[in-house]
């Protein structure tokens, strides 16, 4: 029987931040040193390598908030209130998606989210709200105190932040977990006045685009590739992620002396990783359907 106790401490938190130290590493790499790793590969061109390993560092960081939210969801209490910890590995398995309840929660509606506001009971008396016991489990009393309960304020704006990513990312993050099947790697992006004849080049190099369809349009979004910004949201998620986990190790260890490491997070330390380093936007081209 794969138990929750096996889950928790089997669970490979730094697996995203293993991914992004090595395309980071690749970014880094001179073209001499580019070229002999890609000897073997038809057609190699160093920028459209490039391009392709921003491209990843984009999906990990949206696969990560994934994960994260995929964590905090089957964490949740249920109606009652009881806790799920130990109901992990059913839950995950069980395959239910979170993403119409998160729709609801970043958009202020009601939600199954709305309960990590809600107090939640321990043995001994002790209660806390639902957010803080995902993010903090089993933390009472210790001098750290106040860095908690400024983390458990930093993790509640932080959540509705990665909440929107993903949400409003979602196509985006299909389109490179389906292979990128419908994105043209655009290198420029023109448009003309037919009347004056005027014309106007983007240059798309650093960006990706996809391909989205309704009855009535046709849609080319065209995302920039921030790669730094993604690598240090990354790893603040990586933060969020390690919290819920190695305090439910702790939890279900009966080995002496176990020793953690966990994280206050700082609303500073996201805005600070939030900070774009491009100077281009999102946009978005409609094309009607005849």
């Amino acid at each position: 029987m794969y138990t929750a106790k096996q889950f928790y401490d089997h669970f490979q938190v730094n697996y995203f931040d293993y991914k992004q130290s090595n395309n980071e590493f690749l970014l880094s790499r001179s073209s001499k040193a580019m070229e002999k790793l890609c000897k073997d590969i038809v057609g190699y061109d160093e920028k459209s390598y490039k391009r392709a390993i921003k491209i990843d560092v984009r999906l990990t960081y949206l696969m990560a908030v994934d994960t994260l939210f995929e964590l905090v969801f089957a964490l949740l209490p249920d109606k009652k209130g009881n806790l799920r910890d130990k109901e992990i590995v059913s839950t995950l398995s069980s395959g239910k998606q979170y993403y119409s309840e998160l729709r609801e929660y970043v958009n202020n509606r009601e939600s199954r989210f709305d309960i990590l506001k809600d107090q939640v009971n321990y043995t001994g008396g002790k209660s806390c709200t639902a957010l803080r016991y995902i993010f903090y489990d089993g933390l009472f009393e210790t001098e750290h105190e106040k860095e908690i309960v400024e983390s458990v304020d930093a993790i509640s704006e932080a959540l509705k932040f990665f909440g929107k990513e993903i949400n409003e990312n979602r196509d985006e993050l299909n389109a490179y977990k389906h292979g990128l099947r419908v994105v043209p790697f655009f290198n420029t992006m023109s448009f003309k006045d037919p009347k004056t004849g005027k014309g106007l080049e983007i240059d798309m190099s650093e960006s990706i685009s996809f391909l989205t369809e309704n009855k009535s349009e046709r849609t080319i979004h065209a995302k920039p590739l921030d790669y730094k910004k993604d690598i240090a949201l990354t790893i603040y998620v990586t933060h969020l992620i390690n919290n819920i986990i190695a305090l439910r190790q702790r939890q279900l260890t009966t080995a002496k002396n176990f020793q953690t490491s966990i994280s206050a997070l700082k609303k500073t330390s996201l805005d600070e990783a939030r900070k774009s380093n491009i100077q281009m936007g999102n946009f978005k081209l409609n094309l009607p359907i005849a």
